[in-house]
Order: C-alpha cells, then structure tokens, then sequence
C-alpha cells in the first residue's frame, strides 16, 4: 500500500482560472460559540467522563482566543453553537477551498448530526459537497491546502479512500499521510503549516514514509514530546501571526526564529476534549 499517494488531476479549469477565483475570495476565519459544550461520551484518548470541563472557564477561554484574533486583520464570523458538544470544534465540518465547502462525514454517530447544520449553514455562501459516499473524512482537522497541494491525514477519523477522491473534486495533487498514534487522532493535532514552505510537526505521530515525504519537500522542525501532549501543533496562523498553547515556548522559539508574532492562549478546558485553538476554527483557503 501506498502511504503517501499522488492522486491524477482532471483539471476542468485552468490554474489561472481557479487562482483568480481564490484571488477574490475574503480572507475570513469561522468560530461557534461554545454554549453547550460538553463531555457526553468518549471517542478519543482524551476524553473522559470524568474530568469534564468547566463550561464557564471554557467559554472565558474561547473569548480570549476570540479577541486574539479580532485584533488581526481579517474577517471573523462566529455562529451559535446549536449542534453539539462538540461542534465547537468547527474545524472538523469540513474544508473550504474557493467557493467549495468539503463537507465532513464524521466516523462516530455521536458527531454525524452536526453535519446537517453545517451543510445549512454554509450552503449560504459556498457549494457544498458530500462526499459521505466514498467514506469517512473530518474535514479540516484532517487536512490542509498548501499551494495546489491537497495535504490529508487518515488512518483513525479519515478513510484514505476519500482522501483521495477529495483531491479529484478540487482538482488538487493530494498528498496522503498515515497517522500512527492514536493520541494524535487527527493531523492538525501533531502537524501545523507555520507557511508553504515550513512546518512543525510530532514524528512519532506519522508513519516513517510520510515522514520521508515531508521532509525531502518541506523545512520540518521536530517538536518535543511534552509540547506535542500540550496540542502545540494546533495552532493558529494568519499571516505572521501566530496564536500558539500556553506553555508551548519550543514552538514559540521556532517561530520567532521565522519572525512570526507568537500569541499564547490557555486553552486547557478544549484540551480536556482532544482540542486546541485550531480545533476552535475554521480558515477559508
């Protein structure tokens, strides 16, 4: 079996056409708000029943990450968290790239009935696309888009089938890497684009191939075992900001180094959950 996949392109525009497209889009990050978050049930190593979260400390958290990101330029938009628990989680919807909107189909039941109110609510502005026939696919906490390059984990939440056909749909060469610790259920928990050209990441977390592959094609920096249990690789980054989890201060070296502005969030009560601060949004590609 192939770990790391190149899917055929059937381009039906031209590049130009669809970078054009991505030109004119509006740089816009989406949060929900987390009015009923919560620890029902237990579908990774984080959770437990047992150590729920303090919802008041949670959401005094959230607004923190919230006006962190205010501060930047670029458009927020926050919708009510009506879904789920766990739909505070907005990343895990789906993937926008263009007008598009890769709409998830989450591998547990106790998620699968956010899908309905994603779909509603961001059929409002972009063409969503099912793809529950080819499989399972948690969206953007499973995946990046970097330069033409459909970047995807599976293994745990995401099937590596529809990783594949994912690419197909956007017209994008996908890349697919093997997830291999549970602990790190899904990519954007032990892999983060800090740019196109360099990224952070937990090796212990990814099959020894896919490894290989980022590093003959990326400028990887290994992160420490600690730091990568702190969520530090789900992070935050808008331009050469950079929002990172407090206590994360390797992270915070490496960035620096590449002159990002790095921003410390406390978001332990998410943690609780399997969830940092990119968990908490979703970014238009």
């Amino acid at each position: 079996m192939l770990i790391v996949a190149f899917c055929t392109l059937k381009l039906k525009h031209t590049n130009s056409q669809i970078k054009k497209a991505k030109f004119f889009m509006i740089e816009k990050i989406y949060m929900n708000f987390p009015t009923f978050y919560d620890l029902k049930y237990n579908i990774n190593p984080w959770m437990s029943k047992n150590k729920k979260p303090n919802l008041d400390l949670a959401q005094k958290q959230w607004l923190s990450l919230y006006h962190t990101i205010k501060n930047w330029e670029i458009k927020l938009e926050v919708l009510e968290n009506y879904l789920s628990p766990d739909s505070v989680f907005i990343a895990d919807s789906g993937i926008i790239y263009g007008n598009k909107f890769v709409l998830s189909n989450f591998k547990f039941a106790e998620r699968k009935e956010e899908t309905k109110g994603w779909q509603q609510y961001f059929s409002k502005n972009y063409k969503v696309i099912d793809v529950s026939s080819y499989g399972c696919y948690e969206g953007s906490g499973d995946s990046f888009i970097i330069k033409d390059f459909f970047i995807c984990g599976y293994g745990y939440r995401t099937c590596e089938s529809v990783a594949k056909k994912i690419g197909d749909i956007l017209e994008l060469q996908s890349i697919l890497l093997e997830l291999v610790d549970n602990n790190f259920f899904h990519l954007d928990t032990c892999l983060a684009f800090l740019d196109t050209e360099n990224l952070i990441f937990y090796p212990p977390a990814i099959s020894y191939l896919s490894k290989k592959y980022l590093e003959n094609n990326f400028n990887c920096f290994d992160i420490p075992k600690e730091e990568a249990f702190m969520f530090g690789c789900n992070l935050v980054q808008h331009k050469k900001n950079l929002i990172l989890q407090q206590g994360c201060n390797k992270i915070a070296d490496i960035a620096r180094k590449l002159d990002f502005q790095v921003y410390f969030q406390n978001l332990s009560e998410f943690i609780k959950a399997g969830g940092g601060a990119k968990c908490l949004t979703l970014k238009n590609n």
